[in-house]
């Protein structure tokens, strides 16, 4: 008979496999490690627990709506009371593991009104919780005077629910959420930028920013303990620069 580790050295080699907190925001799920977690969640009662934990920490790289509705159906399981449905597994409350989001919903470049209310169920889980964010959106596919479904007021209110993002990257464009003052929860017909809210960012990475706005500069000057900003295919004069002496890189 084949020797058996104990199981408190099984749960060792788990939690050394684990990426550092700095690692990048989340494994996809073709990834070596995300297989192995998702094999320990569905083998053993023993490893179950701290593969879940670990699959919500490491492992949100959600590339569709449909992995987006798969992760908002297995959270509204998990995050129930324990006695609100039968299961022999135990009950891992996963709230405080959704910390680490890639997020790329919105598939052949559109953006629609499922996705967006999706979006809004999600961040109403996270709110508090999220502190790593990437997107990959097409916020400036659909104009606002467009938008007959109201799609951009649900994701500007979907992303104002956030409270404690600490690093926040836009992949496509600045966080493009005009909407011309029409909202999902209500109306506001002022729009500022949807970061500057974000008072606890330390990093920020925005695309195509027209770096020299007076409004942009305004802003930005808001976010106190920003330490990091990166601003690819920054809109910026020759002259600016010279003025400014600032470096680009």
């Amino acid at each position: 008979m084949a020797p058996h580790l104990p199981i408190e050295v099984v749960l060792n080699i788990v939690e050394c496999m684990l990426p550092s907190s700095d690692a990048e925001v989340a494994l996809e799920a073709s990834h070596c490690l995300t297989r192995t977690l998702i094999s320990l969640a569905l083998t053993s009662r023993a490893t179950y627990s701290i593969a879940t934990r670990s699959l919500y920490t490491h492992c949100l790289f959600i590339d569709s709506s449909d992995r987006l509705s798969l992760l908002l159906r297995s959270l509204r399981d998990l995050i129930r009371s324990p006695g609100s449905f039968s299961s022999t597994l135990p009950h891992v409350d996963v709230r405080r593991c959704l910390q680490q989001l890639y997020l790329a919903p919105f598939m052949a470049g559109e953006l629609d009104v499922l996705t967006a209310k999706r979006i809004y169920w999600l961040f109403s889980y996270m709110r508090l919780t999220l502190r790593r964010l990437v997107i990959d959106m097409p916020l400036r596919a659909l104009s606002p005077e467009n938008d007959r479904m109201r799609v951009r007021p649900i994701l500007r209110d979907a992303f104002e629910l956030l409270r404690n993002l600490e690093e926040f990257v836009s992949a496509r464009d600045d966080l493009y959420l005009a909407t011309e003052g029409f909202h999902f929860m209500g109306s506001d017909p002022h729009e500022p930028p949807v970061w500057w809210q974000w008072t606890s960012l330390r990093r920020l990475a925005l695309y195509d920013v027209d770096f020299e706005s007076p409004v942009f500069q305004a802003n930005i000057k808001k976010l106190k303990v920003l330490e990091d900003l990166v601003m690819d295919g920054a809109r910026l004069s020759t002259s600016f620069i010279a003025d400014t002496a600032l470096q680009v890189f």
